[in-house]
């Protein structure tokens, strides 16, 4: 019974860092779209390209 438990909770705390992952991975995406939107054209010196 011990056992079921851990294994649960080793499971459930895989699925946590999953999910961490995830969100992270997608924080990072949005970081850089802001980014390249900073550096398009339009702003100054991204017009002489």
């Amino acid at each position: 019974e011990l056992k079921k438990q851990r294994e649960l909770a080793a499971v459930a705390k895989e699925e946590e860092r999953k999910k961490r992952e995830e969100q992270k991975a997608a924080a990072a995406a949005r970081v850089q779209a802001k980014l390249d939107a900073k550096k398009g054209p339009g702003k100054g010196k991204g017009k002489a390209k």
